[in-house]
């Protein structure tokens, strides 16, 4: 996914998506959203509503940060 960056506005954040408020209405329904300072910067996104200026949207690369994650038992060792 590429194109031009558009700022948004994170309205609220889970382990499983987002919320934004964005004021551009042509914002696609897939997306790569950059959060400064997070700890995974960049996530793939889906959108899943669309209320006015408001978007809900899905993260897509959940199993792939799964991956990522340690074991129960390499966190503990």
């Amino acid at each position: 996914m590429s194109g031009p960056s558009r700022d948004c506005l994170i309205v609220n954040m889970s382990e499983e998506g987002v919320r934004l408020h964005s004021e551009i209405p042509e914002l696609p329904n897939e997306f790569t959203l950059v959060i400064a300072d997070a700890e995974h910067p960049r996530r793939t996104c889906r959108v899943a509503w669309r209320l006015g200026f408001e978007i809900g949207a899905k993260f897509t690369d959940l199993d792939r940060l799964a991956a990522r994650r340690p074991s129960a038992c390499a966190v503990l060792a």
